[in-house]
């Protein structure tokens, strides 16, 4: 049996089990191959230079030329297009520096006419800042053609276009996520109404016009990262607002990772010390959390985490303290949590609750939230013996953290009677470390995150 005589469903099946070179030479076996395997092979479509990093200007060049031709083509394709759910500019200031390839991803678009996704993708912030900011031009009008795609539910921006982002006038938006952006006031417009997941991060100037109280109204997941203290006025401000039409609110997930970092700080280690700036860092936190209040109850869903690149600098132990007393006293139907502090490398060596006094404020706090059912973690209760032991070596160390693990575990299940499932582990972005259900007798067990049908997004 040829693999031309097989089914077109079959066909597609084995298609989108393999990789996407993979693909494209399955689609040069025949022409009744390549009819199954093409709406496989451009349903995702990313154009990115793969010589982008550490490459000799001779390949870079080559792999921009490269590019360039195969926008060319896909814009001269209507049938092709037309397979597209997703479209990706990754690096597009590197490639993108003529208006008749800008003018090419138009046409793609609009050609695109089920397209549900595009992302506006860069590989490398600090990158982008050292550069000629003229190719960001370019690619304007490619931006102002979203409007015309009916099928768009869901935008990506990072780090540009340049261009004024009316962003009302996507009116079938679902997912926005927008970073390294600073918005104009004066002709940015509002964000649509229609939106149910936003990720802001890095986005300065916001105004209480460009953020509405009316986004409440449809909004179920809000994730903020690096914003400033003007953004948490705008959204508190918003808050209130819709909480005074006395309407319920749809939020159920609260994604917070906020840092006070001051702009004129080239070296984050420069205010390791800094008393100032760890007092910021903890009056932001508790300041964002407040802010959300009035509509905390409708919220099941709850992320408090550190990024590995930016750390926290304040006493972290003290800090979780005062925020799980805050959480507890709040946010009442929760039943999701998710807490961390510090970056990859100060994890652990960070929160390590050896005082008595804090360990039993943080598990009375903890012994509040009566519809808990699933908390992931990087907090160990360990003691002063064992911590002692990362001085020595990294080996006995690690060793001493993975003797905390169980007993932790047992400890938070003991302590929070609604808890289903406890994730240890020392990084969110990481595989956990350990994973604990609680048992038919009420003690906790070793599991997975697949047995527990868990998805760490």
């Amino acid at each position: 049996m040829s693999l031309s005589s097989l089914p077109s469903e079959l066909v597609s099946l084995i298609a989108e089990s393999l990789p996407r070179a993979d693909q494209a030479r399955l689609s040069l076996a025949s022409n009744q191959v390549r009819s199954s395997v093409q709406p496989v092979l451009y349903r995702n479509v990313q154009f990115d230079v793969d010589t982008f990093h550490d490459a000799e200007l001779e390949l870079f060049e080559d792999g921009c030329r490269r590019l360039g031709q195969a926008v060319e083509s896909l814009a001269d394709d209507p049938a092709r297009c037309r397979f597209i759910r997703r479209f990706a500019s990754k690096d597009h200031q590197a490639w993108l520096d003529r208006e008749d390839l800008a003018q090419c991803v138009v046409r793609i678009l609009l050609q695109a006419t089920r397209v549900e996704q595009v992302d506006f993708l860069q590989t490398d912030d600090e990158w982008v800042t050292q550069l000629d900011w003229s190719p960001y031009y370019y690619i304007a009008p490619v931006w102002r053609v979203l409007p015309r795609l009916p099928s768009l539910r869901r935008l990506t921006n990072e780090v540009g276009p340049v261009d004024v982002l009316h962003l009302e006038s996507l009116e079938n938006l679902v997912e926005l996520d927008m970073r390294t952006h600073i918005i104009d006031e004066r002709a940015e417009g509002t964000l649509p109404a229609s939106l149910e997941v936003l990720h802001l991060a890095d986005v300065r100037n916001m105004t209480n016009g460009w953020f509405r109280p009316s986004l409440f109204s449809h909004l179920r997941s809000l994730s903020l990262f690096n914003i400033d203290d003007n953004a948490v006025e705008v959204i508190w401000n918003a808050v209130v607002a819709y909480a005074a039409t006395s309407r319920p609110s749809t939020l159920k997930r609260l994604r917070l990772d906020l840092h006070a970092l001051d702009d004129h700080v080239e070296d984050p280690m420069d205010w390791l010390d800094d008393s100032d700036t760890m007092e910021a860092e903890r009056t932001l936190l508790l300041r964002s959390l407040r802010s959300f209040e009035p509509l905390a109850a409708s919220v099941t869903h709850l992320e408090i985490l550190s990024t590995p690149e930016q750390d926290w600098r304040s006493d972290t132990t003290c800090l979780t303290a005062v925020v799980l007393d805050a959480i507890s006293s709040s946010f009442v139907h929760l039943e999701r949590l998710e807490l961390f502090f510090g970056g990859t490398c100060h994890a652990l060596c960070q929160f390590l609750p050896t005082h008595p006094h804090l360990m039993g404020v943080i598990l009375r706090a903890l012994g509040k939230c009566q519809t808990l059912r699933h908390l992931e973690t990087n907090m160990l209760f360990q003691n002063a013996a064992s911590l002692r032991t990362y001085e020595s070596s990294n080996e006995r160390y690690t060793a001493a953290i993975d003797s905390a693990l169980a007993p932790t575990a047992q400890v938070l299940l003991r302590t929070v009677p609604s808890l289903q499932s406890v994730i240890l582990s020392q990084d969110p972005t990481q595989e956990p470390a350990l994973v604990w259900a609680r048992g038919e007798t009420g003690e906790g067990r070793e599991s997975s995150l697949e047995e527990l049908g868990i998805v760490v997004a």
